[in-house]
């Protein structure tokens, strides 16, 4: 499959492995845009760890003209995933938004104080946070561990290339 392809289509099958490399790949991007941002902008690496509330206007910016592009390569490779265990890719693209989203949303650690205090919008961006994180362990499991269907699927061919075309599928590669 050609990289263009892989990274921006939402069409067709990949292998975990190839999962797994874009994947870390497009995370570190984000994780070193995010450490360079606060750094630049907050002028130290320490803040790059503390909590996102101290995050400038200038870093967000400069977060997001990166984050949105390669979140836009992670649902794709997360779409072409799924299909390639037979499933449909829309769950997972929900997750990985619902993700990215709610590490725009400051307050983790908020959401736990609110916890004591009683305020109801802090306990709802706990529970986002909390929710997304257990779409994101499920996503994971799912998509990173688990084998693909073996042979075609309605998505396509197995991009192991094992078990073989059904003669439907072979009759099309001729057309």
């Amino acid at each position: 499959m050609p990289i263009k392809d892989m990274l921006l289509s939402f069409k067709g099958r990949i292998r975990r492995r190839d999962w797994w490399l874009w994947y870390i790949a497009a995370t570190v991007i984000i994780f070193v845009v995010y450490w360079l941002g606060t750094t630049i902008f907050l002028g130290s690496s320490k803040a790059a760890f503390d909590t996102f509330a101290q995050r400038t206007n200038e870093s967000l910016l400069i977060e997001s003209i990166v984050t949105i592009p390669l979140t836009f390569v992670i649902c794709a490779l997360s779409a072409k995933r799924a299909h390639d265990r037979n499933m449909l890719a829309w769950p997972f693209v929900a997750i990985v938004i619902a993700n990215t989203v709610t590490n725009f949303i400051p307050g983790f650690v908020e959401g736990l104080v609110a916890l004591q205090d009683g305020h109801i919008w802090q306990i709802l961006i706990l529970v986002l946070h909390i929710a997304a994180l257990i779409g994101s362990l499920y996503s994971l499991v799912v998509l990173g561990f688990m084998d693909g269907t073996p042979g075609p699927n309605r998505f396509g061919r197995s991009p192991k290339g094992i078990g073989g075309d059904t003669a439907q599928a072979t009759a099309e590669v001729f057309e």
